[in-house]
């Protein structure tokens, strides 16, 4: 993308939408997945694509299961604790050892 070109302008001069994956480690309720949750409801022009974990619930997409049908979803991974990152060395091997 050139300096000074929105998405929008690339998307008009060529023809192509810009294809966004989004990823998170966990389906666990928190400030980001809500806002992620949100600006994939309000219908961006760019087309995403949610990559997400296994949810704690069998078979299901946690708080992404309001995701709009329209955006592909797909579960894969290992699911990691909400706030590992905050938990310190002993939680990081924790994790390190579920991946």
């Amino acid at each position: 993308m050139s300096h000074g070109s929105s998405p929008d302008e690339l998307a008009q001069r060529t023809g192509h939408v810009v294809r966004v994956l989004h990823l998170d480690h966990t389906s666990a309720p928190g400030g980001a997945e809500f806002a992620l949750l949100r600006m994939l409801q309000a219908g961006p022009r760019w087309a995403p694509y949610l990559l997400i974990a296994p949810a704690e619930e069998q078979g299901g997409f946690g708080v992404y299961a309001a995701v709009p049908d329209r955006v592909p979803r797909r579960v894969a991974g290992v699911r990691q604790p909400a706030g590992a990152s905050r938990g310190g060395r002993l939680a990081a091997l924790a994790v390190g050892g579920r991946v």
